[in-house]
Order: C-alpha cells, then sequence, then structure tokens
C-alpha cells in the first residue's frame, strides 16, 4: 500500500494505492509515488523507500501496471490514479 505522493496533476484525489508487483525506478526525474521506508525490495535484498513512478517534463516512468488491471483497479484510489492518467496523457499542456 503506498502512501507517499509527490503533488502533481498525476497523484490528485490519491490517499492511498495498491501495488503489488511494483519495482524500483532509479533516476534523478521527480519522484511521484513512493513506498514507505520499510518497504523490502527482493532484486537488492534491501529495505528502504522507493520510487514507483517519476516524470520529467512530459515524461513518465511507472515501475507497476497492473494497478489498471481487473481486479486491482478496484482497490483503494487505482482507478482515481489511472483516470488522473488518463487526462495527464490528453492533456495539451502536461505538467512536469
Amino acid at each position: 500500500i503506498i502512501r507517499t505522493f509527490e503533488e502533481n496533476n498525476l497523484t490528485i484525489g490519491l490517499n492511498e494505492l495498491v501495488v503489488l508487483t511494483g519495482t524500483a525506478i532509479y533516476t534523478n526525474a521527480t519522484s511521484l509515488i513512493r513506498t514507505s521506508r520499510n518497504t523490502y525490495l527482493s532484486i537488492v535484498d534491501e529495505q528502504g523507500e522507493y520510487t514507483i513512478a517519476a516524470i520529467n517534463g512530459t515524461t513518465l516512468a511507472l515501475g507497476d501496471i497492473t494497478f489498471m488491471l481487473d481486479p486491482f483497479i478496484q482497490l483503494a484510489d487505482n482507478s482515481r490514479f489511472l483516470d488522473n492518467l488518463v487526462e495527464w496523457l490528453l492533456g495539451e499542456e502536461r505538467e512536469g
């Protein structure tokens, strides 16, 4: 369960996301969505806070897409995040 969001049009209205198969994104881009500090990342065998969504201008990186699929889209604010994502993709001016 994710509860750490950077203020951005993509994260408006989000309180909680459920991410089941997410992976960390290592980037210099702005971190939009981060795990809690007690998240365990199996690939590096370490616990910590990890970015799972980042943005740089009009480029968005997602470390998980299963939140968009049934039945996960129905959990927490997953559908709201997808709505925000679609609005952002269709927008004339994308906030970065």
